[in-house]
């Protein structure tokens, strides 16, 4: 059974910067001038928050 999961390697691919950077380019909402959130109003995120969204990065790569 442990031979079908598939695990992340401890690479820099897989850190938080890299995870926060693609769910801020996979991010659609627009603010109400038109603005994009950016890596820094998510990093600014309630840490339970921040880690749902890395959390759901990471299960996207694998």
């Amino acid at each position: 059974m442990a031979q079908n999961k598939k695990f992340l390697t401890n690479n820099n691919y897989y850190s938080e910067d890299y995870l926060v950077g693609m769910a801020v380019r996979a991010c659609t909402y627009r603010g109400p001038v038109g603005e994009r959130i950016d890596a820094n109003t998510l990093m600014a995120m309630p840490i339970i928050d921040f880690l749902r969204i890395c959390t759901r990065a990471r299960y996207f790569l694998t």
